[in-house]
């Protein structure tokens, strides 16, 4: 992964094959937050439910399988860097989770 990003340019993480997610109705109920938090611990972005609009009615476990794609726009201004991303994709209805964590230097 890249780990030197530019502000203006918009930052996609890509996950691919996710499965293993509870099954109810033919439906899984994925939650995913984000956070970034800069060198001094201030938080510079978070949204702790980016997938808030399935949360109800959930989706189809193949459109999470093919691939899930989650866009970030930094916001504009100074940040002390080295800034940590934190993004955790949890099941609503199990304990399984995927947390992936890395350092970013944001210019």
């Amino acid at each position: 992964m890249k780990k030197d990003v530019n502000s203006e340019n918009l930052f996609l993480l890509i996950l691919n094959d996710i499965e293993g997610l509870e099954i109810i109705n033919k439906k899984v109920f994925p939650s995913l937050s984000i956070e970034l938090i800069d060198n001094d611990e201030d938080i510079i972005l978070m949204n702790p439910n980016m997938m808030s609009n399935v949360e109800d009615i959930g989706m189809n476990p193949k459109d999470l399988k093919n691939q899930l794609v989650v866009s970030i726009n930094f916001p504009k201004g100074k940040v002390n860097n080295p800034c940590r991303l934190i993004v955790n994709l949890s099941d609503e209805n199990s304990s399984k989770e995927i947390n992936i964590t890395t350092n970013l230097e944001i210019n």
